[in-house]
């Protein structure tokens, strides 16, 4: 079995940003920080590599360990909503991978 490295999280990005289908951008309100395809992209990479229990250990490991990944990370309950906002996405991208074994 291959072990993912802390680099995997880019390719993962990649897959996924492949997967997702572009939605026409809705004017006004304020600008996310981060798209959903980032956040699924976090949450992919944590069910493969970290298995953290909380979203709060999510954000925390996403602080000190991928800045220079996600440059846009945002406070903890931004991420919150970010992630609740991203869930339908979340769970599209999952019944892919599990159809088509993309990993």
């Amino acid at each position: 079995m291959l072990s993912l490295q802390r680099n995997h999280i880019i390719d993962i990005y990649c897959v996924v940003d492949d997967l997702v289908q572009k939605e026409k951008k809705i004017l006004g309100g304020r600008p996310v920080k981060m798209t959903d395809v980032e956040i699924v992209t976090i949450l992919v990479w944590n069910i493969c590599a970290l298995k953290q229990k909380t979203i709060k250990d999510i954000h925390t490991s996403l602080l000190l360990y991928h800045q220079n990944d996600f440059k846009n990370i945002p406070k903890y309950s931004a991420f919150v909503d970010a992630c609740h906002r991203a869930i339908p996405l979340f769970e599209n991208i999952l019944n892919i991978f599990l159809e088509k074994e993309v990993f």
